[in-house]
């Protein structure tokens, strides 16, 4: 079995066990299936005016910045020909179209250690384009330090390329149709893995994919500078480059272990080098009740460098409300759960809860919008409805429908129903008259069922400044459908006494009853700052 540099139109075989640098004249991989560019957008074919294959196919790569195309760094051998004379295609299925766009080869880095035919490892290489090509969601994600685990043996990547579908030189062999493949990773010395068959294999710098010597499937001439790509939660990640493989496209083949080089691709691509990472929290806004709690997931990623530990804090919290991290630190490319939880007695109102973490190198901050709704504050009462009553609230109306429910609602477990889901004859309302101790704002939501019009049926809210004689209309009247909840702001003037008339009104047609649900009313003295993720650099 000869291990060849998979490179079109070459066979570098010469070694004991030699392998083939992958850039060969190819269709695609051996045993591959078609596929689109669509869907591996960041795959890129390389071509040479020397190449045995039709369309010249020399090697693959992957976008992975506009004009910054990273593959393997045996491509770029000078023995095979100038890099005026390769060009880079971009978003070409079938290569016998003029789909897509051609770039040409300005410059090139290889990996410093490279030595020109080497098997070794160290063959890798960034090339620098004429022209930015793709799209932003194009661009591959390089795996770096939090992504070791992607280099597992039992990993299962996926090999998008143009290369050979086969050793011979037919027609059959060059498939101008790009495809794919999935190449597990498998252990270098277990039998008939890379190094077990008594290939040149350096472990730090390579990984060997399966399967292992086998007649349908592995990599071709054409295959070289291929990108191995790892699905994860946060998206797919560069793992390997085809290196080598078989001279019988037979497997195993071997690829360049990208986390290796990270820190020195990037460099290449001008990212920030040194340890970094940055922090995010999702949701970014939470509403919790009095003697209730709410959670938020944040997360790290590593950016740069090696991953850190990462120890997180909050700050900004409410009187009578408490924050635990579980846990309490994370090494960077992990989350943490953020529990907030509101005592009975928490001062309801809305504020800015900033999350800190803290690593060896940097620190990153992340905001949450959180609002303690429950009682209301402000001197409202019973804001969220949470006594299970109406206590702090007149009921009224001509249709006298106001029912707290426990199902529905928006904050907590209960909500005030006004109208009923049989018809009703006019208005129902409740109210409730404040003192707003501070300038701010006055909240609340609101769900509506209203089969019906405006014409005939809706909800409203008046908010009238006792102090001042005057009166203000929060909510006009309404008449939506299975919109869900939506929420309704007003400001408020410090030492001003206020009405807050909640309502719905039904015309009492049985067929189209009409009721509105109102929930989490709140006054905070400032309004609710916008919540912001930012970057604060070492």
């Amino acid at each position: 079995m000869k291990r060849f540099v998979i490179k079109a139109g070459l066979c570098v075989a010469a070694i004991v066990a030699t392998l083939v640098p992958a850039a060969g004249s190819a269709g695609a991989v051996k045993g591959g299936e078609h596929t689109t560019h669509d869907q591996y957008p960041w795959t890129v074919v390389i071509t040479r005016a020397g190449s045995a294959h039709p369309q010249k196919v020399s090697c693959g790569g992957a976008l992975v910045r506009p004009n910054k195309v990273v593959t393997a760094a045996h491509c770029m051998d000078p023995q095979y020909g100038d890099i005026k004379d390769k060009t880079v295609i971009w978003g070409r299925t079938d290569l016998t179209t003029t789909a897509g766009t051609v770039a040409k080869i300005t410059s090139y880095w290889k990996v410093p250690e490279y030595q020109w035919g080497s098997l070794a490892g160290d063959d890798v290489a960034v090339l620098t384009l004429d022209q930015n090509v793709g799209t932003p969601s194009s661009l591959l994600a390089i795996a770096g330090p939090g992504d070791t685990a992607l280099n597992a043996v039992g990993t299962s990547t996926t090999l998008s390329t143009w290369g050979k579908s086969g050793a011979g030189t037919t027609s059959a062999d060059y498939d101008p149709v790009m495809k794919k493949a999935t190449l597990p990773i498998i252990d270098p010395d277990a039998s008939g893995g890379c190094k077990n068959i008594g290939w040149t294999f350096t472990p730090e710098k390579q990984l060997c994919f399966g399967p292992v010597k086998n007649d349908t499937l592995g990599v071709c001439s054409g295959d070289s500078g291929s990108p191995l790509v790892a699905s994860t939660p946060a998206g797919y990640r560069l793992v390997g480059l085809i290196e080598s493989g078989d001279s019988n496209c037979a497997g195993p083949q071997v690829g360049a272990k990208i986390t290796q080089y990270e820190s020195r691709i990037r460099e290449q691509l001008g990212d920030p080098t040194g340890d970094d990472f940055s922090l995010g929290v999702a949701p970014d806004t939470l509403s919790v009740q009095p003697g209730q709690s709410g959670t938020v997931k944040v997360a790290t990623t590593v950016t740069g460098g090696a991953a850190q530990t990462v120890t997180l804090a909050a700050s900004g919290l409410p009187a009578g409300v408490t924050a635990k991290f579980d846990p309490a630190s994370v090494t960077a490319g992990a989350s943490s759960a953020l529990t907030l939880s509101a005592a009975a007695s928490a001062t309801p109102g809305s504020v800015k809860v900033t999350v800190t973490g803290t690593g060896t190198s940097a620190t990153k901050s992340a905001s949450i919008a959180l609002t303690v709704a429950g009682g209301g504050g402000g001197g409202l009462t019973n804001g969220g409805f949470e006594a299970g009553d109406l206590t702090g609230w007149t009921s009224g109306g001509t249709g006298a429908s106001s029912t707290v429910v426990n199902s529905g609602a928006h904050g907590g477990t209960h909500a005030v129903r006004l109208g009923a889901t049989t018809a009703t004859n006019g208005e129902s309302t409740v109210r409730q008259t404040f003192t707003a101790a501070a300038s701010g704002q006055l909240s609340f939501w609101y769900a509506q069922t209203c089969p019906d019009t405006v014409k005939y049926a809706w909800a409203k809210a008046t908010l009238t400044d006792d102090t001042a004689g005057t009166m203000t209309t929060p909510l006009a009247k309404t008449c939506t459908d299975g919109q869900g909840w939506k929420q309704i702001t007003a400001q408020l003037t410090a030492g001003h006494t206020y009405t807050l008339t909640l309502l719905n009104r039904d015309d009492n047609h049985p067929n189209d009853p009409v009721h509105t649900f109102y929930d989490d009313v709140t006054v905070a003295s400032t309004a609710i700052s916008a919540s912001t993720t930012q970057r604060l650099d070492a």
